[in-house]
């Protein structure tokens, strides 16, 4: 979810998007904000850190007779000059739920950046953006 329009830290941005499950063939919706956290070091690189909020929405009809709901938080790191993720992490909480059962996932998505070198520490065993930077 990047902006359309230059940005600085501190401003916000929304974005939706839609596309069709290929599971379920249902049309899914997110509706995400965005936030310029600050600028990073990313290795040999100056990088934008972005903080990602949002949910993901089945039509009404279904999400309603499913119970369904879907929260995704996000922190990422974009090197701006090259479009390039070094760095992401997002966590996404759904549930389901009729009157007889309820089914709960939390996952959890992190990528780092191997190829083309200069993006992370030399060791690879420290994040280059921690975890705990993340707020719920």
């Amino acid at each position: 979810p990047l902006p359309t329009k230059a940005v600085k830290v501190g401003d916000q941005w929304s974005s939706v998007s839609s596309w069709v499950s290929e599971a379920s063939e249902l049309p899914l919706t997110s509706k995400m904000t965005a936030k310029f956290v600050s600028w990073r070091p990313c290795g040999k690189f100056r990088c934008v850190e972005i903080l990602v909020r949002g949910t993901v929405h089945m039509p009404d009809k279904v999400e309603k007779t499913s119970g369904f709901d879907h929260r995704i938080t996000g922190l990422f790191l974009l090197e701006p000059k090259r479009g390039l993720v070094p760095w992401s992490e997002f966590v996404a909480d759904e549930q389901m739920q009729d009157a007889e059962a309820r089914v709960a996932v939390r996952s959890t998505l992190r990528s780092v950046l191997l190829q083309p070198p200069g993006y992370h520490t030399v060791s690879r065993a420290e994040q280059a953006c921690p975890s705990e930077k993340m707020e719920e």
